[in-house]
């Protein structure tokens, strides 16, 4: 939102826009676009600067509108370790307003808070150099990960802040991933296929194993004995792996 702001008004726009404005010449009142000519005229400069001015202002309040809770956006960078201050002037105090704010998203004043607000606040300090001295290099889910396995017993708070915070969608990106995925596994062909089955098959898809970990003949074998099926009747002779697994 910082970046669209700042190019409002005259700010010159984008990398992209200035590069194109960039490359335009005027020579002898004549116009040209990398060498070539073209025609430009002011009341064509001025509806082009009008079109760019109304493009950026209707998406900062489409932004607005979809991302209301933005500045709780900003203020979780304070758990990802790469963002820990260097700074030792600031160090003390770094990340203690934007904890308040994720507290409160999390903890409000109406609800039964699933975090205490006091203890994580607390436990802030330790969480802070805990990472800067072990985890600093980490990304956020692996934090997320080795807090909650090695840390839990005396960041138990922070912890809950942590995993609370991990299934936060920050985009709409997850949601388009799988119905892709249904999409490519729920076909025409397979239009039958059942709510459970398909919930099954997509987390498979989704979240693995890798097919070159997955056992085909182990699979066959459970299917095979779950009930008679046609499909075997004088197809799976004796001797065949699926009966021997």
């Amino acid at each position: 939102m910082d970046v669209l702001r700042a190019m409002q008004g005259d700010g010159g726009g984008g990398a992209k826009f200035r590069e194109f404005k960039n490359n335009l010449v005027v020579n002898n009142g004549d116009t040209y676009f990398k060498g070539e000519k073209i025609k430009s005229t002011r009341q064509m400069r001025q509806a082009v600067d009008g079109v760019r001015q109304n493009f950026i202002d209707n998406l900062i309040v489409n932004m607005d509108g979809r991302f209301p809770d933005i500045g709780l956006f900003k203020a979780l960078r304070i758990l990802d370790p790469k963002s820990l201050s260097e700074d030792n002037a600031t160090w003390a105090r770094f990340g203690e307003d934007e904890l308040q704010s994720i507290l409160e998203h999390n903890a409000p004043a109406e609800r039964e808070p699933v975090i205490k607000s006091e203890e994580c606040s607390m436990e802030w300090p330790t969480f802070k150099e805990l990472v800067h001295a072990n985890y600093k290099n980490y990304s956020f889910q692996n934090l997320v990960n080795v807090i909650t396995t090695n840390h839990a017993g005396y960041l138990p708070e922070t912890t809950k802040l942590l995993n609370a915070v991990a299934v936060i969608p920050m985009s709409t990106v997850p949601c388009e991933r799988v119905f892709s995925v249904q999409n490519r596994i729920k076909t025409k062909g397979r239009a039958r296929l059942k709510a459970e089955n398909l919930d099954v098959l997509m987390r498979i898809s989704i979240e693995g194993p890798a097919i070159e970990h997955f056992d085909f003949y182990r699979a066959l074998h459970k299917f095979r004995a779950a009930k008679q099926r046609r499909i075997f009747q004088g197809l799976c002779p004796e001797g065949c792996p699926c009966r021997q697994r």
